[in-house]
């Protein structure tokens, strides 16, 4: 509101946070509408402008993409392959049902039994998705009971260390529905990991020479993914986690990201 009128200064805003609801509002309405007093509207993902052309085409010269930079908290641990003589694969994600863990699970149960045998899923997250609200991780232990994988999934409580625990891990993964940019992955890269994740966000330019990918909607697409990573070789997956860490660098690095938002002021 304040650069309605003659203005000697640029507005620049940013949007961190898209969802198709922020838009539907009336209250994203009203904002919406008073960004056409914005010289440029910067989201931190290609999947949030996305969504902005979707409602916003009119500003449509308005827009650019500048990632957030990732800052990993200090890393106590050391990583070796195959710990306990099996592929670890691990998840940093809350149990709700957008982050699909019920469809990972019935994707686990249809992987090829050797395959299967070489993996574990260690899953991290926040088991109320409101207060008192736990049904998709309580349905989650029902279905690992019943498909009788408790060998090969884990459900954990969030932890602070989970930079910790990726570094341990083979490979992390994100099974998401809907995601903005999934700072797990984000932060996974840049410790150097291979990526599993679903065609979610900017899955185009976080994963191509450094992992794989799936559908969330498509069980056995998830299930050929799995059955991947339980093959990789100490070879690929080294090989993979280099190219995970060099596309990080170019990505989220702090240096990049301060030229990025000095060339667009």
């Amino acid at each position: 509101m304040s650069s309605v009128g003659k203005k000697k200064w640029k507005l620049i805003t940013t949007e961190l946070s898209s969802k198709e609801s922020t838009f539907e509002g009336l209250r994203g309405k009203f904002f919406g509408w008073f960004r056409r007093y914005s010289d440029y509207i910067v989201c931190n993902s290609f999947n949030a402008m996305n969504m902005w052309e979707k409602y916003y085409p009119e500003y449509h010269d308005k827009y650019k993409v500048i990632y957030n930079p990732v800052i990993l908290n200090e890393i106590s641990t050391e990583y070796s392959f195959k710990k306990n003589g099996k592929i670890n694969l691990v998840i940093a994600a809350s149990y709700q049902y957008l982050k699909n863990p019920i469809g990972l699970i019935n994707s686990v149960a249809l992987m090829n039994d050797d395959l299967r045998n070489n993996i574990e899923i260690h899953w991290y997250g926040r088991k109320e998705v409101t207060t008192g609200d736990t049904k998709a991780y309580d349905e989650a232990c029902e279905l690992i009971k019943t498909l009788k994988l408790n060998n090969t999934i884990f459900l954990h409580e969030a932890t602070h260390e989970i930079a910790d625990k990726m570094n341990e891990a083979d490979v992390v993964g994100l099974f998401s529905q809907l995601e903005g940019l999934p700072n797990a992955i984000c932060e996974a890269m840049l410790i150097g990991k291979p990526i599993i994740m679903t065609r979610v966000s900017d899955y185009h330019a976080l994963v191509s020479d450094n992992g794989f990918l799936c559908d969330w909607d498509d069980i056995d697409s998830i299930r050929k993914a799995l059955e991947e990573v339980a093959s990789l070789t100490k070879v690929q997956q080294l090989f993979l986690g280099e190219n995970s860490k060099v596309k990080a660098e170019k990505l989220f690095s702090t240096e990049s990201i301060v030229d990025q938002w000095f060339d667009l002021l």
